[in-house]
């Protein structure tokens, strides 16, 4: 008998939304808005990084669109909230699989999970968690609905771009820290990450006489090597809401082809 192929996929698959890839245009002939997150906590971005969103921000202007100051509640929480989400289980599961591997634990194993497993929460203190969560997600979701009185587009703004991380490229040695696109996760949203330009040593530098504002910006400035990192990808990411995968595509494909018409 010959196999037919359903084309409904999510028939196969019961964690997929029946939602079927939608065909609109999102761009043609529309004015767009994007909102802009340079840094979103009291870490400052690597030069190249801080660069990066300045040309995707040029970039989009001279395409015709509208840019506006991203201001969101509460992502300096949103980390802490994240971290303690992805920790419940105490690090049971990550150290049952190296044993099982029989690989030693990785050098960021300790910082996260602990050298050893710890007591996982309960039922409890995991509900609270996702309590939390959800309340975290209404705010947002109010505050971008918000942003319909910051545009002229008579709708809010279509999806925000901000750096994935605030430093150019992990150093070895330096294993503890953050990164923006963690938001994305607890969220819920969708985005894609996309490439803008490479570090180069002799405009990307920090400003002089610059004084860390915390013990996490201190890091992120030890972290700094403009020799080490010349050269290096630098990329960004474009954000947009539950289930808007193909507008966020499409608005990621407007933003690259206009570094390409700026030569990037």
């Amino acid at each position: 008998m010959k196999a037919v192929v359903s084309q409904q996929p999510w028939l196969h698959d019961p964690l997929a939304l029946e939602i079927p890839w939608r065909e609109e245009d999102y761009v043609s002939g529309k004015k767009l808005c994007f909102g802009i997150l340079r840094q979103d906590t009291d870490v400052r971005p690597h030069p190249a990084i801080l660069r990066a969103v300045d040309m995707v921000v040029t970039a989009i202007k001279a395409l015709g669109h509208e840019v506006v100051e991203w201001k969101p509640p509460r992502h300096a929480d949103m980390y802490i909230l994240r971290d303690e989400i992805s920790t419940c289980d105490g690090g049971q599961n990550i150290h049952a699989d190296l044993r099982l591997s029989g690989e030693p634990g990785a050098p960021r194993i300790p910082t996260v999970f602990g050298i050893e497993p710890s007591e996982p929460k309960n039922a409890m203190q995991i509900a609270e968690l996702h309590i939390r969560k959800r309340e975290i997600q209404k705010e947002y979701m109010e505050y971008w609905n918000s942003t319909v009185e910051m545009t002229s587009t008579g709708r809010p703004v279509d999806a925000f771009i901000s750096p994935l991380i605030p430093f150019t490229g992990m150093r070895r040695g330096f294993d503890n820290f953050i990164t923006n696109s963690a938001i994305v996760n607890l969220l819920d949203y969708s985005a894609c990450a996309f490439p803008v330009t490479v570090a180069d040593r002799a405009v990307d530098v920090l400003p002089t006489g610059y004084t860390p504002q915390s013990k996490n910006d201190a890091y992120n400035v030890a972290m700094f090597d403009a020799e080490l990192y010349h050269g290096a990808p630098v990329g960004l990411q474009l954000v947009g809401r539950r289930l808007q995968e193909e507008k966020v595509l499409a608005l990621t494909e407007l933003v690259v082809g206009g570094l390409a018409e700026m030569g990037r």
